[in-house]
């Protein structure tokens, strides 16, 4: 209710991306192979976030049904389940935003070869 944010969680596949200082990113960074959540993960931040609420404040947490999201018992946080079966509406990035967001990188990605197979074309009939 007062307004601040809390860093976002991101997990990637590197622990150590090439060409990105990850401590300089505005969100803690875990890492695994397939860049998926795991319960040691989402344990690991639970437990960090519990401790800097505490003496702070009491918070809720609102989770979906996830097999990685534990049901533990916190000092600070309670953990609250929306009911199975609502992630799709629950959750915008499910509410066809994913399926668009790939669409619209495929269109550009193919646009971008396209342009460059015409400059390489253009190129090679300048020296043919």
């Amino acid at each position: 209710m007062t307004g601040e944010i809390e860093k976002l969680l991101a997990i990637g596949k590197a622990a150590k991306p090439q060409n990105l200082e990850v401590k300089k990113l505005p969100v803690i960074w875990k890492s695994n192979k397939k860049a998926w959540m795991t319960a040691a993960i989402m344990e690991e931040w639970l437990k960090t976030l519990n401790a800097k609420m505490k003496n702070e404040r009491h918070i809720l947490l609102f989770s979906d049904n996830a097999t990685c999201h534990l049901h533990i018992k916190l000092s600070n946080i309670k953990l609250a389940w929306f009911p199975p079966n609502t992630t799709s509406v629950t959750q915008p990035m499910d509410q066809r935003i994913i399926r668009c967001v790939k669409a619209n990188y495929r269109k550009f990605q193919m646009q971008s070869l396209l342009a460059n197979m015409k400059a390489a074309s253009n190129v090679h009939a300048k020296f043919n």
